[in-house]
C-alpha cells in the first residue's frame, strides 16, 4: 500500500467517525497529519509508543488511537507498546485489536504500569510518541498537564536514540490553552520545535 493508498482509506474508512462529535472532531486533521509525516519519513516497519490504551470498542470521542496505530502498522509492519495503569483495560484492547485487525499482523506489546517509570526504562528508537493518559479532571488542566510533561521527560533515551520522533498529545483545548499538552506544547513553541499541527491534539518534531 502507497502512502496515498493508505490516506484515502483512512479518510474512507475514519474522518466521518472521527468528526461525528464536534467537539473532538479535530482529532480527524491530528490523526491524518501524524500518518502523513509518519510515511514522509520512511515506507515500512514503525515504532509507536502510546500511553493511554483503548478501553472500549467504538467510543470515538475517546480517539480510539491504539485501533488506528495497530491498523496502521498491519499495512507497513511495526509493533505498538502501549501503556496503561489498568490491566484489564490492556486486556480489552489486546481483544479489540485481535477482532479488528488481526494480532498476527503486527506487534502488539502492552506494558502494565505507571507511564512515568515505564518510559524511563525503554531505550528502543521510535518514531511516534503519543500521549495521552492521565485524564483531564473538568477544567482544572494542571494535574494532567504535569504528568503529560513528566512523561515528555521520562522518554528522555527515546527520544536521544530515535530520528524523525514525532511527539503528539491528545484532549487541547487550543483556544483556552488549556488540556493535557499545555506545559508541553509551551515547551515546544519556546524551543522552536516543528509544529505539525496545533488542534486538538498538539503533534510536533522532536
Amino acid at each position: 500500500m502507497t502512502k496515498n493508498e493508505y490516506l484515502a482509506f483512512f479518510d474512507a474508512t475514519y474522518k466521518e467517525r472521527l468528526e461525528a462529535h464536534p467537539v473532538f472532531a479535530d482529532r480527524y486533521n491530528g490523526f491524518r497529519k501524524i500518518f502523513e509525516e509518519l510515511l514522509k519519513n520512511k515506507e515500512r516497519e514503525f515504532t509507536i509508543i502510546e500511553t493511554g490504551t483503548l478501553r472500549k470498542k467504538n467510543t470515538w470521542t475517546d480517539g480510539q488511537s491504539s485501533l488506528l496505530f495497530f491498523e496502521f502498522m498491519s499495512f507497513f509492519g511495526g509493533t505498538l507498546i502501549s501503556i496503561d495503569t489498568d490491566e484489564n483495560a490492556l486486556e480489552t484492547c489486546r481483544a479489540v485489536l485481535d477482532k479488528e485487525v488481526g494480532l498476527a499482523k503486527a506487534n502488539f506489546v502492552p506494558i502494565h504500569g505507571n507511564s512515568i517509570l515505564e518510559l524511563e526504562k525503554i531505550t528502543r528508537p521510535a518514531n511516534l510518541l503519543y500521549l495521552d493518559s492521565f485524564d483531564l479532571e473538568g477544567l482544572d488542566a494542571l494535574p494532567s498537564a504535569l504528568h503529560h510533561l513528566k512523561e515528555l521527560a521520562s522518554a528522555a533515551k527515546i527520544r536521544a536514540q530515535s530520528a524523525d520522533l514525532i511527539i503528539a498529545v491528545d484532549d487541547n483545548y487550543k483556544d483556552q490553552r488549556i488540556g493535557k499538552g499545555k506545559f508541553i506544547a509551551d515547551w515546544a513553541h519556546g524551543a522552536r520545535k516543528e509544529i505539525i499541527h496545533d488542534g486538538f491534539q498538539f503533534v510536533f518534531c522532536s
